[in-house]
This record gives structure tokens, sequence and C-alpha cells, in this order.
């Protein structure tokens, strides 16, 4: 009996089995046969240099040696590269579920701007159909109209000369505006809405507007360009004789998380009066509603809120008392 590779110790279990040797020599003997064919006899020990076990055969004349074992897992042949895979097409043998109402009316989402686009400017706290006229009247102050004909009539009947020509009040941006606008943390929700009145504003009073910036409360500091070159407001700021002075802020009824503490109450009322002082008019734009202010400040200053709510009769209100 020949075999192509060396044989198992499986092998040499199955012949000492159906042999049944009953000495050493002769087990020694198959096992040289069974292990190593070609070696002419010669007995090949395991690597381990250790005897060979006694293998006892099992009881009974009739025992048959076990199957092999065979793998759970069987081999699949492989298929030939581009073999059609088989299916089966079944027709649904229940209805699909209805789609939602809102799936087919609701409107698409808009477009995304292309990159670099300038983000879309928001809606204006002001109306938008009267903001011109509401923000002329913010920034208007007493200046002089036309001759007053009805004036000039009452000196003349009661014989008075005349000094000079009287002339009708008129509200007027010829004295010019100075816009101070709070650039603290507490106003950046309103920033791109600060951006937009400054330009309206400045197209209505041209020339004659000056924008300053301050954080929390101009005396505390303002100016033009970076922050640590602006100065605390006093009297080389103040603008010419009946000038009227608009702020943007909010009082500092807006806590910002962190930065700069918010203003007092105190601070405005003290900036508010040396201004009023110098024959100045002052008042401010509040994002907040009314019932917050501080009454304190409202009495030296007028106080606008700064929402839709705001018409152009209530901006006009009082202007020609502006001094």
């Amino acid at each position: 009996m020949t075999r192509d590779s060396s044989s198992s110790l499986g092998d040499l279990a199955r012949a000492l089995a159906m042999l049944r040797p009953e000495d050493e020599a002769t087990r020694e003997a198959i096992a040289a046969l069974v292990l190593s064919p070609g070696a002419g006899g010669a007995l090949v020990m395991p690597p381990s240099k250790q005897p060979l076990p006694s293998v006892q055969p099992p009881a009974g004349p009739s025992a048959v040696p076990p199957p092999p074992v065979q793998s759970r897992h069987p081999e699949v042949p492989e298929e030939p590269e581009g073999t059609p895979i088989p299916m089966t097409v079944r027709r649904r043998t229940h209805p699909l579920p209805s789609l939602p109402d809102w799936l087919t009316s609701a409107p698409p989402l808009p477009a995304s701007p292309p990159p670099g686009a300038a983000a879309e400017a928001p809606a204006s706290l002001l109306d938008t159909r009267r903001s011109r006229a509401i923000l002329g009247s913010l920034a208007a102050a007493p200046g002089d109209g036309p001759i007053d004909v009805e004036a000039i009539l009452r000196s003349v009947a009661r014989g008075e000369a005349l000094a000079r020509l009287p002339y009708r009040l008129m509200p007027s941006l010829a004295r010019g505006v100075q816009l101070l606008v709070d650039r603290s943390d507490a106003m950046l929700p309103f920033r791109l809405d600060t951006e937009g009145l400054e330009r309206e504003l400045r197209r209505l009073a041209g020339g004659s507007m000056e924008v300053l910036s301050f954080v929390a409360c101009p005396s505390r500091g303002c100016g033009t360009g970076v922050r640590r070159r602006w100065k605390p407001y006093g009297p080389e700021r103040v603008p010419r004789l009946g000038a009227r002075i608009l702020c943007v802020t909010d009082l500092g009824l807006g806590v910002p998380p962190h930065g700069d503490p918010p203003a007092y109450s105190e601070e405005w009322i003290a900036f508010a009066g040396e201004l009023r002082r110098a024959g100045c008019s002052v008042g401010a734009l509040v994002p907040y509603p009314p019932e917050r202010w501080p009454s304190e400040v409202g009495r030296v200053m007028e106080l606008f809120h700064w929402d839709l709510s705001l018409t152009v009769a209530r901006a006009a209100r009082g202007v020609l008392q502006r001094r």
C-alpha cells in the first residue's frame, strides 16, 4: 500500500485496532510502516521524542471505527463572474399607506444663497412705509421757518418797533444731528437694525450728521474708530447750539452674558442733564417696551420705543419744545 503524504496518528490507531498486535515490537513495526512507508522499516518518532502511547483496540470483535465528522459549513462552489442571480417578483397584496396632506401642500424651502453672498437684511423695526418720516421727526429740532406775518401785524398794531423779523418755528435738521450708537454686547442682536437706521438717517441729514460709538453710556467713553482711542463725552463733543442728539441704546436693560457692565440710571440722568444745560435736546430709541424703562430717565430725555408701534405722530410730539 502506498500513500501520497505522511499518514496520521488516526491511521495508526485504525491499523492497531484491526491487527491487534500482542507485543511491543510488533506495534512499533506497524507504526514505522504506517507513519513513514518510505523509511525502509525504520521507526520514526514524533518530534517530542516521547515513545508512542499504547493504543488499545476497542472492545468487541465487531467494533467499527466511527465515520469521519463532516463540516457544518460545506464549501459553496464559486460561480463564474456574470452569472445572473435568480429572483422572484411578486405583486403587493396590501395597499400603500396614504401620504400626509402637509407633504404635498407645504411650500418648498428657500434656496440657499451662493457662497460669499451677503446676508439678507432683517425686517425693519420701524414701519417701512413711514420710516423716513419717523426718523425725520425723531432727529428734528426747532428751526426757523417762514416769516411770521401774524406776529409782525400784532407788533405794528401795538406800535412796537421790530428789532428783528419773527420766524415761525418748524421741525428742521439744519442745526445738525449727532447719532450716538451703543456698541455693547447687549445690543448685538440689533446690530443689523442699527446699521440700517444709520444709513437711512444719513440719507436724511446728509453731511450735518455726526455718528459716535459708545458702550453702555457715552459718559464712559465715545468716539470713532477703535475703542482704545475713545474719550469720555465732554464739552468738546457737544454739537452746536440747538442741535439734536439721538441715542440708540438699551439704557442698560439688556444684561450681556459677559463684557462691560450695563449702565446705571444715574449715569444717563447726569449725561442728559449736561446736554440740556448746553442747549441741546436729547432723545433715545430703546428696543425694549416702555414698562421696563426707568421712570427717572424719562424725565430728563425723550424715550421712544424702537418698534413697529412707533408712529409719526408719537415721534413728532413736542418737537417744537426741544430746546
